[in-house]
């Protein structure tokens, strides 16, 4: 059943976070960073005030004791999954959760998209984010201030009777909306020591021989 946050305040901390996966085992993963939490993060922080995000990604950097305290308090943690780092992903969330029993998880990205019932059969997680989330993301923080998740497309959750619900899905952006989209804010990438030498441009999206 979908939780809400007991008390939400008026700062929504927000954290998008990649694990890394414990071996490189197909291309996706040759990268230490993807456009996906970055850009989700730069999206949500433009849209108010009212958000606090951040983003982690492990590859990077291990979130130290001063982040972690930050995400003890955080209302809503982001995970991007492709399937080799599913594993580590849980390891995650288990440890965010004996810091922050109340932190509301939704996954998304490739393997919770290609197959959302095997996450929603995980304890660890609340809510599934079905195909691209630029505007899944957005609505879904603030569904959960008003109650509204079932109005969410692309979203899914288990129901009350703890069987997964599907919201109807989201349409893909348009080729305007895809160029529309803002250019990744590194400021929000949680990276002390400043190990990030690369940058990821997005080219194009999806199988072109679909």
């Amino acid at each position: 059943m979908p939780r809400l946050p007991k008390e939400v305040g008026n700062k929504i901390r927000v954290a998008f976070i990649e694990a890394g996966a414990k071996e490189r085992v197909d291309i996706y993963m040759k990268a230490k960073l993807h456009v996906g939490s970055l850009l989700l993060a730069t999206i949500l922080s433009k849209i108010s005030d009212t958000y606090e995000v951040r983003c982690i990604v492990t590859d990077i950097a291990q979130p130290d004791k001063r982040t972690w305290k930050w995400l003890s308090k955080i209302d809503v943690a982001c995970f991007t999954v492709l399937t080799p780092n599913f594993g580590p992903t849980l390891d995650f969330i288990r440890k965010l959760r004996s810091v922050n029993p109340n932190v509301i998880v939704i996954v998304g990205g490739f393997e919770p998209s290609g197959n959302p019932t095997r996450s929603l059969q995980r304890p660890e997680i609340d809510y599934v984010g079905i195909g691209e989330g630029e505007r899944t993301i957005p609505e879904f923080i603030q569904a959960l201030q008003n109650g509204k998740v079932h109005k969410v497309n692309g979203l899914a959750f288990l129901d009350i009777n703890g069987k997964p619900h599907f919201n109807p899905p989201r349409k893909r952006l348009t080729s305007a909306e895809l160029n529309n989209l803002p250019f990744e804010d590194y400021n929000l990438l949680f990276d002390p020591k400043k190990q990030r030498t690369t940058a990821t441009v997005q080219w194009s999206r999806g199988c072109r021989n679909r």
